[in-house]
């Protein structure tokens, strides 16, 4: 597997679907490939989770808990 995988494949030159339906799977496919083919690799998504983790930046479990009763005691006065 490619370390990048933005340098596994050139796909900019890559032609429309043969059978012209903008809305059919090969549109689809082709609009999702390009949309995501910038986008970070899986190796830079894990390091960026690594960070969060390590710096702390994520919401606590006992928050989470807190902030759904809290809503949930709201919707129920209303």
């Amino acid at each position: 597997m490619a370390d990048n995988a933005r340098d596994a494949d050139d796909f900019s030159e890559r032609e429309p679907p043969a059978d012209g339906d903008p809305f059919g799977l090969e549109a689809y496919l082709e609009h999702q490939r390009a949309e995501f083919a910038n986008g970070p690799t899986m190796a830079e998504l894990l390091a960026r989770a690594d960070r969060r983790r390590a710096g702390g930046m994520g919401v606590s479990r006992d928050s989470i808990v807190r902030i759904q009763r809290e809503l949930r005691d709201e919707g129920e006065r209303v």
